[in-house]
């Protein structure tokens, strides 16, 4: 067995023995409830295990119980029994199943108790399982997995196996155990020193007690919201270092892995979520130099949280998606899509679910069949005009167990492999928007502006009718290269000479550039401002706002932004941060149109500037609603395949919609196309660069774009 991830059809695409394989795949965390005879019926052929060192909950916050009997939950040796079990159910099901077993590298209670200065320590004392700094932790589960691997490769199961995710931490996702207040062990603390003495060339001399209370302090001033590198460094540097110290871990395994299989199969993790997580407490804001770890082939993250995933909006990708495909990289993304079938774990497993625990909220799945449908086809959509991968993440086992899903999971994977003999499967979008995971560590989370920032803006990002590229920082050179029309600056607050070549760069080719909040004022003191700096980047002349006069973020539309946009109005009535925040910077230039006022003052907070033949724009406020971000896509230039507020997936022969409200919708294509129900072949239009459907409230519909 041979797996790789190379490029095919512009994308990072799974090869299997040389030949290109459809990256469609199943899970479920129990056993018992598995469904992998359905999938194996709907043409399914790769599954994913969970493999777990120790039989402990997935986390340490809600008291859930094991999924399974661990491998190493005796000391004295590795028992193999529960990983054959399940293997065998899957080769049962599926003789010709390829297998990737996904092992969670937490440690069992035994090796807690042996080594308790190898813990990860919270804030309050409280010991929170293995700390990702412990040489013991790396050198033991190295020698345990070498174990598990070495005992595949022998077994009669080593032709199945085509690769292996490392997991660890919380819900397996290389997230610490107990965060924001982690990790303070002595080594840990030991290793952060040392990480300042790199950094800096200073020791840190606090005691480890007086570490944590400096580390631990609570955010002065809330309403202030970024961290002053001149006077909080030691706090930005405690952030910056959780996040190292994670990625540090995360290509430790996988480069074990890969020395264990002579560089044969593939290797992946959860990591990345650079979206998602706005706290950079958790360790998740080291994704760029995991993006240039050659042992790592994929990335995974669950569909977005975001909005309680209700219908009627996009559940985006919660990593940067194009720097991963930029360094040639899969996202497999983990579609653990509620149904009208998904039940409470305590009525799957009652003996290892807590009282009250995953159910209600966002555990709950829609009414109907025909609601999971069109969520799980919305789900398939983005994947596919993406170019990326997915798995059924059927949690509790049953989830999908119904003859109208499975069919069309049987469509899903017969669509799926014939896109990959398309010459063109990149994900069609003229729009790049920029984030920085390293400039979470100068937010204070407690004020919501990280959250609003990025996390909220893929809302109206995603009802905006234009899909779009998202990269991080890292990779704006490459960005700048790409025939872009616009480029959404999010919280590019860090400046470096690699950020100033791109960004002007960018500016010389006439681009539109979108600044959002503030940019490319950090150097040497926040409070400072950098103004200077700020005026350069932006092409703005900005004035900082004396924070008793704005005690939020808002912008309202002003009357000339109609006149702005003649053929698409704006349509926004106010938007911005609702809590309390400073600074906040206005547009005082008489050579910009004002677009939007701060809420409760005359001054401008929304404007655009034309200089050099391109246009510019500001806003005060961070989150930019879909009608404004579709307004300014209009005017310039920017193919929109939709003028309303509804979910749009666009790739070279797909076009996938989402209805946010019922009616009629009117697509516009690039170019006259035929137009097929990708789902039933029906042929919609012949030769047409528009078509209306009517449409049902959270109906969504997949269509094949054929050239004429």
């Amino acid at each position: 067995m041979y797996t790789e991830i190379k490029r095919l059809g512009g994308v990072p695409t799974l090869f299997v023995n040389g030949e290109p394989l459809y990256a469609n795949a199943y899970v479920s965390y129990l056993d018992d409830r598995a469904r992998y005879e359905d999938f194996a019926s709907a043409g399914i052929r790769i599954y994913s295990v969970p493999v777990y060192l120790a039989g402990r909950g997935i986390n340490t916050d809600s008291g859930i119980g094991p999924f399974r009997t661990g491998l190493w939950d005796c000391e004295e040796e590795l028992n193999f029994w529960p990983l054959e079990d399940d293997l065998r159910q899957v080769l049962a099901a599926n003789p010709e199943a390829l297998i990737f077993p996904r092992i969670d590298l937490d440690m069992p209670e035994w090796w807690d108790e042996k080594y308790p200065d190898e813990l990860n320590r919270l804030a309050n004392g409280v010991k929170r399982r293995q700390s990702f700094v412990s040489e013991r932790w790396r050198e033991d589960t190295g020698a345990a997995l070498t174990k598990i691997i070495r005992y595949l490769e022998q077994s009669e199961y080593h032709r199945h196996i085509i690769g292996y995710q490392i997991a660890a931490g919380g819900t397996e996702e290389w997230a610490y155990h107990g965060w924001p207040n982690a990790d303070f062990s002595s080594h840990a603390l030991e290793a952060f020193r040392a990480w300042r003495r790199e950094r800096h060339g200073e020791r840190t001399v606090h005691t480890d007690e007086e570490l944590i209370a400096a580390l631990t302090l609570p955010d002065a001033d809330e309403q202030s919201a970024l961290l002053s590198p001149a006077e909080e460094v030691l706090l930005i540097d405690h952030r910056l270092f959780l996040g190292e110290v994670v990625a540090d871990a995360i290509a430790y395994f996988a480069r074990l892995v890969k020395r264990q299989l002579n560089d044969r199969l593939i290797v992946g993790v959860f990591y990345g979520y650079s979206l998602e997580i706005t706290d950079p407490r958790a360790g998740h804001h080291d994704l760029r130099s995991l993006l240039r770890e050659p042992s790592i082939d994929f990335f995974s993250s669950p569909n977005s949280y975001l909005g309680v995933r209700r219908p009627g909006i996009d559940w985006p990708f919660m990593s940067v998606a194009e720097s991963i495909a930029l360094h040639g990289k899969m996202l497999w993304v983990e579609c653990d899509t509620r149904t009208f079938l998904t039940r409470p774990l305590r009525e799957a497993r009652p003996s290892i679910c807590p009282p009250g625990k995953y159910e209600g909220g966002v555990w709950e799945g829609p009414a109907t069949l025909q609601a999971s449908l069109d969520l799980l086809l919305k789900n398939f959509g983005k994947c596919l005009t993406a170019g990326v991968g997915q798995w059924w993440f059927d949690m509790w086992g049953g989830w999908f167990a119904d003859p109208a899903i499975m069919a069309m999971m049987a469509r899903f994977q017969r669509i799926g492999e014939s896109s990959l003999i398309l010459p063109d499967r990149k994900f069609r979008a003229e729009i790049a928007v920029i984030l920085d995971e390293k400039a979470y560590a100068y937010l204070r989370p407690g004020t919501g502006l990280a959250n609003a920032w990025t996390y909220l803006q893929r809302q109206g990002l995603g009802l905006m009718g234009a899909p779009y590229h998202i990269y991080d920082i890292s990779d704006l050179a490459a960005a700048s290269e790409q025939n872009y029309k616009i480029y959404l600056f999010l919280n590019t607050m860090l400046v470096s000479p690699e950020f100033e070549q791109a960004a002007e760069s960018i500016a010389q080719q006439g681009k539109c550039i979108i600044w959002t909040y503030a940019t490319a004022f950090v150097a040497k003191d926040i409070q400072a401002c950098e103004e200077d700096k700020i005026n350069r980047w932006t092409g703005f002349r900005l004035k900082r706002l004396a924070s008793t006069n704005h005690p939020h973020a808002v912008v309202e539309s002003h009357p000339e932004a109609d006149r702005f946009f003649p053929n698409l109005p704006s349509e926004f009535n106010d938007y911005g941060l609702r809590t309390p925040i400073d600074p906040i910077w206005a547009v005082d230039d008489p050579e910009a149109v004002a677009l939007g006022r701060i809420r409760g003052t005359d001054d401008c907070g929304l404007a655009a500037k034309t200089t050099g033949g391109a246009t510019r724009y500001f806003s005060s406020a961070p989150d930019l609603p879909s009608s404004l971000l579709r307004a300014i896509a209009f005017r310039e230039g920017v193919h929109l395949y939709s003028h309303t507020d509804d979910v749009i997936y666009a790739s070279a022969s797909y076009l996938c919609i989402h209805a946010s409200t019922p009616g009629f919708k009117t697509l516009y294509l690039t170019e006259p196309h035929e137009v097929r129900d990708a789902m039933n072949g029906e042929l919609i239009r012949s030769d047409t660069a528009e078509f209306t459907i009517r449409m049902k409230l959270h109906e969504t519909r997949l269509f094949e774009i054929i050239p004429k």
